[in-house]
This record gives C-alpha cells, structure tokens and sequence, in this order.
C-alpha cells in the first residue's frame, strides 16, 4: 500500500480511462538550481539566446516544477533534442506520471478476469477513498 503525500504539483487529473498524478513531489526549483541549470544548457545548446533563458526561468517558476523534475527534464531534453535548438515547451511539459485507477474501474478490469494481486491500493493525501496501480505499470 503506497501513500502519496500530495503537493500543490501533484493533482490528480482525469485522462481518458484513468486518472494520473505525477510523481515529483519534492521542493520547488530553486533560483541556484535554475542557474545551474541554465548554464548546463548554455553549454549544451549554445546557439540559444539569452531571450530563451528569460522565458525558460519564468515558465519553470510560473509551472512550479519542482527539482528533480527540473534535472530530470534537462538531462532528457540533452540525451534526446533531435533539432539543433530545444523549445521551452521541451523542458516545461516533461512528467513522469502514475496512472491510477478507481474502485469502478479495478471491479472493470477485475470482472475482466484480472486478479486483484497485479494491483496495489494507492493513498492520495487530502482523498479519503483510495485508488489503485496496476503493478505492471508502477513507476
């Protein structure tokens, strides 16, 4: 049994047929981090301008995206930028989210023939009723 102890970044959202909640859930970036961070891509993308990081710092700040999200996103964008420049939309819209899945829908997959031990109970803070996650598909 997980229990997940939520954040302002954390909310669960509805998409198609399941909910997702992201999994970063440490402290906001902070100003040293995203100077770091900045001068990282400085000298991986060195043909961005200076009006990119201007946008780039306000967007992170305005998205709260938190540490580990903000290193994980960077380092995904450098391994995996495939045109000579990132947007900033590259950064900002990096996740890594777990799917979640309610009591209607474990009874679904259940009366589908799944068996109740390829999932885990999954506690959100702040929701009294709690979700499930489909082992094979834990992060």
């Amino acid at each position: 049994m997980s229990l997940f102890q939520g954040t302002q970044n954390s909310l669960i959202h509805k998409v198609e047929n399941h909910y997702e909640i992201s999994l970063y859930k440490d402290e906001p970036a902070n100003d040293e981090l995203i100077k770091q961070t900045c001068e990282k891509l400085s000298y991986a993308f060195p043909q961005l301008e200076k009006g990119f990081y201007a946008i780039f710092i306000d967007r992170i700040k305005d998205k709260k995206m938190t540490c580990m999200q903000l290193r994980d996103a960077v380092n995904h964008v450098i391994d995996t930028c495939v045109y000579p420049t990132p947007t900033i939309a590259n950064f900002t819209n990096f996740d890594k989210k777990q799917k979640l899945y309610n009591h209607a829908q474990l009874s679904e997959f259940l009366c589908k023939g799944e068996v109740e031990k390829d999932f885990e109970k999954f506690y959100v803070e702040g929701i009294k009723k709690p979700f499930w996650i489909r082992l094979s598909e834990k992060y």
